[in-house]
């Protein structure tokens, strides 16, 4: 199979044995999600690109938002990306029985959670008040 690099480094540029396997063991761990694409492994990363694009999202649209108002806000949709993100961050952790990022994605769940219901929460109160 090859892989990303071949012919651009080869045993006889790395003067060291180990050290060569060890770049041949680095590059087949980076790389062997996109080189075993399965079926089930393709729509796994493609959950887990599309949760890191929910995330990366909620900063870029927080901070535009911050730019126009001239101090820093958190949005509402803020919290509805971090929840969609994670959603699909743990799905992916889940997958890869990655239990660091389990436990770091499920406590974001309950935060997110208990945001979104302070808002709702907030909102029903003012419009009860009116």
């Amino acid at each position: 199979m090859a892989l990303p690099y071949d012919g651009i480094i080869s045993s006889t540029m790395i003067k060291s044995e180990t050290a060569f396997r060890i770049w041949q063991n680095l590059r087949y761990y980076f790389f062997k999600d996109i080189l075993l694409m399965k079926s089930g492994m393709s729509i796994m990363l493609i959950i887990g690109f599309t949760g890191q694009a929910l995330f990366f999202s909620r900063f870029l649209i927080q901070w535009i938002i911050s730019e126009k108002k001239k101090q820093s806000v958190i949005p509402t949709i803020f919290w509805y990306l971090s929840l969609g993100g994670t959603i699909l961050l743990l799905t992916y952790a889940l997958f890869r029985k990655d239990p660091v990022f389990i436990i770091g994605q499920a406590f974001g769940f309950f935060v997110y959670i208990r945001n979104i219901i302070l808002i709702r929460t907030h909102k029903k109160t003012l419009i009860q008040n009116k």
